[in-house]
């Protein structure tokens, strides 16, 4: 079983970038607790929580609604991610197609998790509109469980056993 928390948080330019804002996106948590129905899932399990900034650059985030989902075995790629079992581990790669945005990330090996092992990854992008010269910016932080054992507080409980950063300098 792999369980998988993504907290995204998008905001605007550049209404957006004074330092009282960037403050407040920081501010916002990295993990949170599970739902009550990872209690009960096998397989691959995702869940995810995005906070928006409000429309009128107020520096001010609004959480969307969380959603979980189940899936009964663990695909091989999902969002620029690749998963590879390798006898009692998991090798997790970022195969970067563009879904997490600019600046462009080379295909790498993020780490290999054994059972029981935590590991977050930290991303941001920035994101052009077709046709527009509008751009919003995204930070996301992925959080995984590789056989996981504990309670719905399974991030926050104990430090992660892998942590990458590849968040790019954006402005």
């Amino acid at each position: 079983m792999l369980t998988l928390q993504i907290v995204s948080v998008k905001w605007h330019t550049p209404e957006s970038r004074p330092a009282e804002h960037a403050a407040r996106r920081n501010s916002l948590p990295r993990v949170l607790p599970l739902p009550d129905a990872w209690l009960d899932a096998s397989g691959f399990a995702v869940h995810t929580q995005a906070y928006t900034e409000h429309p009128r650059h107020s520096g001010r985030f609004e959480p969307e609604e969380s959603r979980f989902q189940t899936f009964d075995s663990l695909p091989e790629h999902f969002q620029s991610l690749h998963f590879c079992q390798e006898s009692q581990a998991l090798q997790i790669r970022l195969d970067d197609n563009g879904f997490y945005g600019e600046p462009p990330r080379r295909k790498r090996s993020l780490f290999t998790l054994s059972p029981g092992q935590t590991a977050q990854l930290r991303l941001n992008g920035r994101h052009a509109r077709f046709y527009s010269d509008y751009h919003y910016y995204t930070q996301h932080t992925l959080n995984f469980a590789y056989r996981p054992k504990g309670d719905r507080r399974l991030f926050a409980g104990k430090p992660f056993d892998h942590s990458v950063s590849l968040e790019a300098v954006l402005f």
